[in-house]
């Protein structure tokens, strides 16, 4: 069996996101968990699984970014 993959989210301090909440909802949807500050969330993954998870979160982030930039 191979070791899980260490996955980490961080934000700098002008971004308005919780790096914890991010991690655990996203995490949450493919049945692991996760978690963290406002600053920094990490999780573990098995390997198999860090693809799908980049994929998801790269979208996710962009659509969150994009309506963040929309409101403004």
């Amino acid at each position: 069996e191979s070791s899980p993959a260490n996955i980490v989210l961080a934000r700098s301090g002008d971004i308005e996101m919780h790096c914890g909440e991010v991690m655990r909802e996203a995490l949450s949807t493919l049945g692991f968990r996760g978690g963290g500050s406002p600053d920094m969330a990490q999780g573990d993954l098995p390997p198999d699984e860090v693809v799908n998870f980049l994929a998801m979160m790269t979208r996710d982030l962009r659509y969150y970014f994009a309506e963040t930039k929309t409101s403004d």
